[in-house]
């Protein structure tokens, strides 16, 4: 099996993951906790804010997701043309930019709440 291939899978199963654990969060499925969930002090205070933030959060992570999982996908169909080394970075950055953005934009939201 070629590196690329292996590298692109996994980041593939990344999407994947945070869609399945974006869902619950959408679905309000989740109750105030310290595992799982947008945990803040304004969260963990009120049960209201908590499904508000996370719901918000949810729909990103599944956004967040789809996003690098369709990278991956498109990634498949070209990973001839590149290194590993590459890939790799496209796939870091497919990860990791729309995390750091969902951060921002989760505390910005929570500033309204």
């Amino acid at each position: 099996m070629d590196a690329n291939l292996i590298v692109i899978s996994s980041f593939m199963l990344c999407g994947i993951m945070e869609m399945i654990l974006g869902l619950p969060l959408v679905y309000n499925k989740v109750k105030r906790n310290m595992l799982y969930g947008f945990r803040t002090r304004k969260t963990l205070s009120d049960d209201d804010i908590w499904e508000k933030a996370n719901k918000k959060i949810g729909r990103e992570l599944l956004i967040i997701g789809l996003i690098l999982t369709l990278g991956s996908i498109l990634l498949l169909f070209i990973r001839d043309n590149f290194s590993i080394e590459i890939i790799t970075i496209i796939c870091l950055n497919l990860l990791f930019i729309p995390l750091i953005v969902l951060i921002i934009r989760g505390f910005s939201h929570l500033k309204t709440l």
